[in-house]
């Protein structure tokens, strides 16, 4: 069986991550690292407003897919100076780590890889809308306001940054698989893997 210094998981939201990094991480016995909590703790030492403004003043996804997509790809360049030092620290200490998170950019993932032999990474991706729509209902965070045209926007937005993380990793020739059919992607996935 492969053994790894990290696995990266990157992808959009609602493709099913953290579920598949948290089932991964039961397997291998490695540390679990949610990325969005990078993001949270990075917010609350700086203040959201110093954060390159991605939280915008009401309910995010009134704003323009496009500049979201781009406020998204600010924040997480930010947030991945971060997980650059914990992933260094773990494999200074042998510790493995799996990270997960839609903030991991294949660009930057490109470059650890490169840095660390030891490490791999794999985006998932979920186009599906009526499957994403399902997922943000499931989950019910952020849903006391939710109008059916605020969840729409926010479905469109979830597509189109599943999109551009898909295609930014097949540009780094980075392992991409589809979240569906869901049933079969921890058995996908290990594979890819070794595991």
């Amino acid at each position: 069986m492969e053994q790894y210094d990290f696995i990266l998981i990157g992808g959009g939201s609602s493709s099913g991550k953290s579920v598949l990094a948290r089932r991964l991480a039961d397997k291998l016995g490695y540390d679990l690292l949610a990325v969005d909590d990078f993001r949270i703790a990075i917010q609350q030492v700086v203040g959201r407003e110093h954060l390159v403004n991605y939280f915008l003043q009401g309910s995010v996804f009134e704003n323009d897919i496009s500049e979201l997509i781009k406020k998204h790809e600010e924040v997480s360049k930010i947030v991945c100076k971060a997980i650059e030092a914990v992933i260094g620290h773990n494999v200074y200490i042998k510790n493995p780590i799996i990270l997960e998170g839609d903030d991991l950019l294949p660009a930057f993932v490109i470059d650890m890889l490169k840095k660390y032999s030891k490490g791999k990474a794999i985006f998932i991706y979920q186009l599906d809308g009526q499957i994403i729509k399902k997922n943000i209902l499931t989950r019910a965070r952020h849903t006391d306001d939710l109008t059916e045209e605020k969840l729409k926007k926010q479905v469109d937005f979830i597509v189109e940054d599943n999109i551009r993380i898909k295609s930014q990793a097949e540009y780094y020739n980075l392992t991409t698989i589809s979240a569906n059919p869901y049933e079969s992607l921890f058995n996908r996935v290990c594979g890819k893997l070794g595991i």
